[in-house]
């Protein structure tokens, strides 16, 4: 492979990889960041065929995906593609700048040479032309300083912009748009890191939430009604919020809240708390003002169990929830409940 890009298309490519890379959820080590480098610089059209294919299926493009697609497409084709990614890397950071620290030492070379020169010297017209040509350099010297500096705060505006800019993907990445929670892959990574691997003793407790009749409501009133209502039952969900609580849309009308170190009495009471607020919600339609009538939420409560995955919890919290359902809605269960 040819890696003969300027800095600033090496640099472009980094930014673009590093999006890449933390959208995947993958280390950003030489193998996985040579797969995104050969990927958004166009490079190998048979890895981006397959890198579109995948894209496309519901699955994440882990770490032994990255690995495969190494040996597969890149590897196979310049073993030293690794090496070259790395060393166009460094170059780029390493210019930061090269050419203005080799003026600053050709410049105190001078000047220190100059110096010695003025020290030997007797003759007043002598002495002025050394002091001249010092003076200048002296000038010259400075003015190389406030350049290296202004690159150097113009670099870092660039590092603190794309770090900016990385945050906003990140989180964008892990937050439902409509109701502000958490998504899916939020709340899955949030479980694991304040429950799975968390302290409290791996305790806590998972309620998940189902608005009664959601379907109905969109039929009726359309669905811009539908997602007001999602977006007031996320906002009342968030109200409730405290410490390391989790929330989260984890699909359609469907919500889940997770409660580190919380048993599942307190839980129970946290998600009566929820209902009778929603239940307690005097809905309109904001242009008319005409009554949406009683909307209300059914609710199952699951206790952690140490080492469990997320998926395994959730299933029991959804057999609470549908014995609250099939127990006429708008009730709080618990799997102690179901005999």
């Amino acid at each position: 492979m040819n890696y003969s890009e300027s800095n600033e298309q090496c640099y472009e490519y980094f930014r673009m990889s590093l999006s890449g890379l933390i959208e995947c959820r993958v280390p950003v080590n030489p193998v996985n960041y040579a797969v995104w480098y050969e990927y958004v610089s166009g490079k190998n059209n048979a890895l981006n065929a397959v890198m579109e294919k995948l894209f496309k299926q519901p699955v994440r493009i882990d770490n032994t995906i990255h690995k495969k697609l190494y040996n597969r497409f890149v590897a196979e084709d310049d073993k030293q593609v690794t090496l070259e990614v790395v060393k166009t890397i460094t170059e780029l950071l390493a210019s930061l700048d090269r050419s203005t620290g080799e003026e600053m030492t050709l410049q105190e070379e001078a000047i220190t040479d100059y110096t010695a020169q003025l020290m030997e010297v007797d003759e007043p017209e002598e002495v002025g032309e050394i002091v001249d040509c010092l003076l200048s350099k002296t000038r010259m010297m400075m003015e190389t300083g406030r350049t290296l500096k202004e690159r150097v705060n113009a670099s870092c505006r660039e590092l603190d912009e794309l770090k900016e800019e990385i945050d906003r993907f990140k989180l964008a990445s892990v937050t439902d748009p409509l109701s502000g929670l958490l998504n899916r892959r939020g709340c899955e990574d949030a479980f694991d890191k304040e429950v799975k691997n968390g302290g409290e003793g791996g305790s806590a407790s998972l309620i998940m939430m189902d608005i009664d009749h959601f379907k109905r409501i969109n039929d009726s009133f359309g669905h811009l009604v539908g997602d007001n209502v999602i977006k007031v039952i996320a906002c009342i969900i968030r109200k409730y919020l405290k410490g390391r609580a989790i929330a989260s849309r984890f699909g359609g009308e469907e919500f889940i809240v997770c409660l580190p170190g919380a048993k599942m009495a307190d839980a129970r009471k946290f998600a009566e708390k929820i209902r009778k607020t929603v239940e307690a919600v005097v809905w309109k339609r904001k242009e008319s003002g005409a009554s949406l009538g009683t909307i209300t939420i059914s609710m199952g409560v699951a206790e952690y169990r140490s080492g469990e995955p997320l998926e395994v919890l959730v299933q029991r919290a959804d057999k609470a929830l549908y014995r609250s359902k099939e127990g006429g809605r708008n009730r709080v269960s618990t799997e102690m409940d179901m005999g």
